[in-house]
């Protein structure tokens, strides 16, 4: 029985080089995958432009502005479901 429901992840800005937006495709197609109903959650600092790219380019959806551990934050939101 799959009791999972959310995953909510954080980007850091590690590698330069390393292909972000492929990186972060990848993953969500693998928690789609393996997790086909599960909803995945992106908290992003308001002001981290760069981070708010790759969550749209990677297919995630912008839900509200919010505060997270205090810090205002937007969230974007990626269905596992929607992912082929």
């Amino acid at each position: 029985m799959n009791t999972l429901s959310s995953i909510t992840f954080s980007a850091v800005k590690a590698n330069t080089n390393f292909p972000t937006i492929e990186s972060v495709k990848a993953c969500l197609q693998y928690i789609s995958k393996h997790f086909p109903d599960i909803e995945i959650n992106a908290y992003i600092e308001s002001t981290n432009q760069a981070s708010i790219q790759v969550a749209e380019k990677a297919g995630m959806v912008f839900v509200e502005e919010t505060l997270y551990h205090s810090l205002p934050v937007r969230r974007y939101v990626f269905v596992g479901k929607n992912c082929e």
